[in-house]
C-alpha cells in the first residue's frame, strides 16, 4: 500500500480495472485491514459444497486484492454471466501453513455468508459458497454493471450535477438500515463501494470489513452458559434460548464473529471516510453510529466534492480524524442546502 493520499486507482491492487462492471472488489481509496492473526482456528463453520466441475467458465480477472480477487464467470447451469470472487492461492497451507490458512479462509466464509445473509434490493446478492478442487474457497454473486459513486462524483463539476445523485445516497441509508436490523455493520462506507447500476438501481458492495453483531452476542451469550455450568443456578430460561440482537433481524448461521477483525490496535476502515473509533482500532467502540458516520462523510462529498478530510498522506488523514474537527460544509459549499448540510454535519459529530 502506498502511503500517499491521492486517491487515485494506481494506491490499491483492490480496484476495478474499469469502471463499467463491479464484483465487490472495488475502491477510490486504499482500505485498511486490522493486521495481525487472520483469524482463530478451530470455531465452527457451515459446510462449504465442493466446486461442480464444468458449471463456471471462469472468462478474465476483473480485480485483485490482497487477499482474493474477482473473475468474471458464465454459470453454464443458468446461462447468466457472474462475479467469481476466490482466495489467492497463496493463502493456502502449502504456502501460509494450515493455522494462518484457516484463518484467512474464515475470514473470507465470514465475508460471503454476512453478505449472503441480507437479501436487500440494495445489497449485491451472493448465489453460492464452494472449494475449489485445490482447497480455495470461491462465492459467486450478481454480476452488477454500471459505474461506482466514486467514478460519478468524479465526473461531476457542480453541487446540481452532486445532486442528482442524492437518490443514490438515500437508497444507501435504506440498505444500512436493513443491515442494521440484522445485526451487521458494514465498517468500510464509501463512494467506491457504492454502484450505481446501468438500469438506476444502487448496491453497496464490499462486506469485507463487516461485522455481525448477531454473532458475537450468540457467541458471549453461549461462553456464559458454559461459565456457569450446570450447577449454578444459571438456567437456560435465565439467560434466555437467544441473547437480543441489534434490531429484530435473525441471528447469522454459521459466523463466528469477526476474527482478527475484532482486534483492537489498528486503524480499519479507508482513512478519508472511517469514523474516530475506527481510526483508533477501538473495535470495541464500533457499532452501528460507525456506519453512520461514514454516510454522513459521502453525504458530505455529495455536497462538496470532496471527503470531509484530506491530507497529503494516510498517517496525515488519520491524525486528522483523530484531532481535528470536521470543515462546516456550508464554508467548502455555500450554496449547499442547509438541511442537507446539517444533516452530514450532525453524522460527522465526535460526541457519541
Amino acid at each position: 500500500m502506498t502511503d500517499g493520499a491521492d486517491r487515485t486507482d494506481s494506491d490499491s491492487a483492490r480496484f476495478v480495472e474499469a469502471p463499467t462492471v463491479s464484483c465487490g472488489v472495488n475502491a477510490t481509496a486504499p482500505t485498511l485491514a486490522l493486521s495481525g492473526s487472520p483469524g482463530v482456528p478451530g470455531e465452527a463453520d457451515l459446510p462449504v459444497s465442493d466446486e461442480i466441475p464444468g458449471r463456471y467458465v471462469l472468462e478474465r480477472e476483473h480485480a485483485r486484492g490482497g487477499q482474493a480477487r474477482v473473475l468474471l464467470a458464465l454459470d453454464s447451469h443458468t446461462g447468466r454471466r457472474v462475479a467469481w470472487k476466490e482466495l489467492l492461492p497463496e493463502w493456502l497451507p502449502a504456502s501460509v501453513g494450515s493455522v494462518m490458512a484457516e484463518g484467512f479462509a474464515r475470514r473470507f466464509l465470514r465475508e460471503a455468508r454476512i453478505t449472503a445473509h441480507l437479501e436487500h434490493p440494495n445489497i449485491c446478492p451472493v448465489h453460492e459458497i464452494g472449494r475449489r478442487p485445490d482447497g480455495r474457497l470461491y462465492y459467486t454473486m450478481r454480476l452488477v454493471r454500471g459505474e461506482t459513486l466514486a467514478h460519478k462524483l468524479a465526473k461531476c463539476g457542480t453541487l446540481t450535477e452532486r445532486q442528482k445523485l442524492l437518490g443514490a445516497f438515500w437508497d444507501v441509508c435504506n440498505a444500512m438500515a436493513y443491515a442494521h436490523d440484522q445485526g451487521v455493520i458494514h465498517r468500510d462506507l464509501k463512494p467506491g463501494n457504492i454502484m450505481v447500476g446501468e438500469f438506476g438501481e444502487t448496491v453497496v458492495l464490499d462486506w469485507g470489513l463487516a461485522k455481525s453483531t448477531a454473532a458475537e452476542e450468540l457467541r458471549a451469550a453461549e461462553e456464559l452458559r458454559a461459565a456457569a455450568g450446570p450447577s449454578s443456578g444459571v438456567t437456560r430460561e435465565c439467560l434466555g434460548s437467544e441473547p437480543p440482537l441489534a434490531g429484530s433481524g435473525p441471528p447469522l448461521a454459521g459466523l463466528s464473529g469477526s476474527g482478527d477483525a475484532t482486534l483492537d490496535g489498528s486503524a480499519m476502515g479507508t482513512p478519508w471516510y472511517m469514523s474516530p473509533e475506527q481510526a483508533r482500532g477501538a473495535v470495541s467502540e464500533m457499532d452501528e453510529r460507525s456506519d453512520v458516520w461514514g454516510l454522513g462523510a459521502v453525504l458530505y462529498e455529495l455536497l462538496t466534492g470532496r471527503p470531509p478530510f484530506d491530507g497529503e498522506s494516510i498517517a496525515a488523514v488519520l491524525g486528522q480524524v483523530l484531532t481535528e474537527p470536521v470543515r462546516p460544509v456550508s464554508e467548502r459549499c455555500r450554496e449547499a442546502p442547509p438541511e442537507l448540510a446539517g444533516i452530514a454535519m450532525k453524522c460527522l459529530e465526535r460526541d457519541r
